[in-house]
């Protein structure tokens, strides 16, 4: 540690809250000390395998944990007046939570007060003061608010250097279908995107596509890609004997992924192979809402061959996912250059993939490269494809599975933080 470089990532989400966006920032603090860097992470308080991002934290006083690869720090968190109250009164308070949302995400990007985790600004800034060693910044948008605290923290601390990380795109990504606030707010939003953007070292965004449409917004041209990707591959469980020929969904699903497109051919398999031993698993989805009456819409006639299961840290999700012989994955076309963080879960599982549909873009591109699945865009292929494989499971219990390891490996949260810290030290150069 004495011979490392001391540097805050400032992320609020982090285990134990469980995002996509909490592993992202684990393997970021893991990684960085084998290369010159020792990071400490500012985030809030998470209960045990939370997925609220909303909920108010159990513990009241800031805790740390130190090791001998990166330091914690985590904060209480109370939630807004909104969150309170909605807390304790519940759905008799939406209508007036959402009226005091709309003014509080207006309220928050010119008063610090307004923002419920603003202390994550006053205890980096705190800590930058203290320690004049520690000159640089990485946070982790959303929340997109900790760009206006790093650009603050840039204003008042001249010599401290910080980079904006895009999980997400933010302003640059625009939706035919949004509702008449999310369009006023992403108008409201884009010159603050980029005033604040401005005093950045640089920007990270998890794809090509994504940073291409932050600097066309931004009129940046200093944006770098950092995918996300996974820590090591799963010890390969194709042959553990399973009584169900088996696909598995993790995660969350949106509205724009057409999943009735697969569930369509399923439907259509089983109904002419009746006795076939298939089953169909979600892990998480009821995260969102609408996901589960999506899929019981069409599929309720067989429901002995799909299971809607909770969400689950990662560690038990790998236990419970060893017996699945594939995963399946939707893609967005209107969501172009964009990766899905459960694409990488999927590499780390050496299990075969089902892109359906297709995004007609970098899932597909990425899937056929590698040679890790199969890419379908309708009921009929999926129906012949079903065929195929459980012809095949039916006698070896496993379906092919010949990716190319060489190239999945780039995509390693290693690899991945090795290009990270190879940024730095060039752009802190120059």
């Amino acid at each position: 540690m004495n011979n490392l470089k001391r540097i805050i990532l400032m992320s609020y989400y982090f285990p134990p809250g469980n995002f996509a966006g909490s592993y992202r920032i684990k393997a970021w603090a893991e990684h960085l000390h084998k290369f010159g860097y020792y990071p400490i992470v500012v985030t809030r308080h998470w209960n045990e395998n939370e997925t609220d991002y909303t909920a108010i934290s159990d513990k009241k006083e800031i805790t740390k944990e130190e090791n001998e690869k990166f330091t914690v720090y985590r904060l209480p968190y109370k939630g807004s007046f909104r969150d309170r109250l909605i807390k304790r009164f519940g759905n008799k308070a939406q209508f007036f939570g959402k009226i005091l949302s709309f003014f509080q995400v207006i309220g928050q990007n010119y008063f610090l007060s307004s923002v419920p985790y603003r202390n994550l600004y006053d205890f980096s800034r705190q800590l930058l003061k203290e320690s004049p060693d520690i000159k640089f910044v990485i946070t982790s948008g959303g929340p997109f608010l900790q760009f206006r605290f790093c650009y603050l923290l840039k204003k008042e601390l001249s010599y401290v250097n910080w980079v904006a990380d895009y999980r997400d795109p933010w302003n640059s990504c625009s939706n035919i279908n949004d509702k008449i606030k999310a369009q006023f707010l992403r108008i409201f939003e884009k010159p603050l995107e980029k005033r604040w953007l401005k005093n950045s070292l640089f920007f990270i965004s998890v794809s090509e596509g994504v940073k291409d449409g932050i600097e066309a917004l931004t009129s940046s041209k200093n944006g770098k890609v950092i995918t996300n990707g996974f820590n090591e591959f799963v010890e390969n469980s194709q042959n553990i004997n399973s009584v169900d020929f088996t696909i598995a969904y993790v995660g969350s699903l949106y509205n724009q992924q057409k999943i009735e497109v697969f569930l369509d051919g399923y439907k259509t398999f089983w109904m002419k192979n009746q006795k076939a031993k298939v089953k169909l698993q979600f892990f998480g989805i009821e995260v969102l809402p609408t996901p589960k009456t999506r899929i019981e819409r069409i599929i309720k006639e067989i429901p002995d061959k799909y299971e809607i299961l909770p969400w689950l840290q990662k560690e038990e999700l790998i236990v419970q996912v060893e017996k699945v012989n594939a995963f399946l994955l939707c893609g967005i076309p209107e969501r172009k250059g964009t990766y899905t963080a459960k694409l990488f879960d999927y590499f780390s599982m050496r299990k075969p993939i089902i892109l359906c549909p297709s995004d007609n873009d970098i899932l597909e591109e990425t899937i056929r490269e590698t040679e890790t699945g199969v890419v379908l865009n309708t009921p009929e292929e999926v129906e012949v494809w079903l065929n195929n494989a459980y012809d095949y499971w039916q006698i070896h219990k496993s379906i092919p599975y010949n990716a190319k390891e060489e190239l999945l490996l780039q995509y390693t949260y290693e690899k991945q933080v090795e290009k990270l810290a190879a940024l730095i030290i060039e752009k802190v150069k120059n």
